[in-house]
Order: C-alpha cells, then sequence, then structure tokens
C-alpha cells in the first residue's frame, strides 16, 4: 500500500518533491514486515518515520529503536528518511521546509491525520495573513 500510494503520487505529480509522513501500526508489526516497511519508500523524495502507533502494545523504549531502524534503513536505500517521534516536530519542521510545489503524503495508523490537519490550519493562517 506504501509503495503504491507513493508510486501514484509519483505518477501524478512526476519531478515534484514528495514528502512522506508515515506512523507504523504496531511495534511487532513493524518489526515483522521491516525489511518490506525500509523498500516501499521509493517514490518519495523525504521520509519522516513518526513514533510507532503501539494501540495495544506497551510503548517502549524498543519501538524507538526500531523507529530509528526503519528511517536508517531507508536512508540506506538512498531516500533522505530521519525518526521524529513527536508529530509536533514533524509539522514544525514540515512548515520550515516544505516548498509550495512539494507534495506531502501522510500515512499509517493511530493520530498521523493530526499532522495534515495541524499542517492545513497553519498553512490557512499563513494565507489569511500573507
Amino acid at each position: 500500500e506504501i509503495r503504491a500510494t507513493l508510486r501514484a503520487a509519483r505518477e501524478m505529480f512526476g519531478n515534484r518533491r514528495i514528502w512522506c509522513v508515515f506512523q507504523p501500526h504496531q511495534l511487532a508489526r513493524t518489526q515483522h514486515l521491516f525489511d518490506q516497511f525500509a523498500a516501499s519508500f521509493g517514490d518519495a523524495n523525504r521520509v519522516f518515520i513518526a513514533g510507532i502507533y503501539t494501540a495495544r502494545e506497551q510503548t517502549t523504549e524498543l519501538a524507538a529503536t526500531v523507529g530509528l531502524q526503519l528511517a536508517a534503513t531507508i536512508q540506506q536505500n538512498g531516500i533522505d528518511s530521519r525518526y521524529v517521534p513527536e508529530l509536533g516536530t514533524i509539522v514544525a519542521h514540515l512548515e520550515a521546509h516544505l516548498e509550495p510545489a512539494d507534495v506531502l503524503v501522510t500515512m499509517g495508523a493511530g493520530d498521523i491525520w493530526k499532522v495534515a490537519d495541524a499542517f492545513a490550519r497553519r498553512l490557512s493562517r499563513y494565507r489569511q495573513t500573507g
């Protein structure tokens, strides 16, 4: 699904920069599908791995370690990637670095929708104040 979504974005938007913010769902699932996840971001230019949405699992340091490893593996695959566990930090980074022609794709489980929502609200306020 990640690969298909980013491939569709690449086909639709051509050479525009594609930023992807991804929140993995559950630590055990992320570990089990780690290699598939790491290989799925080839059509993105920049990837943020948000903190793993642990749902029923206990939040542990292991979740942060796996998130860091996932971002590092994506980086090794040639895609600018970083692990940023706090959604607010991601929004602030997007606000500072996204260019008008860039494409933002958010996907994943849990509360990742808050990134798109907060960014859209900030963008709306910026447009109103000029």
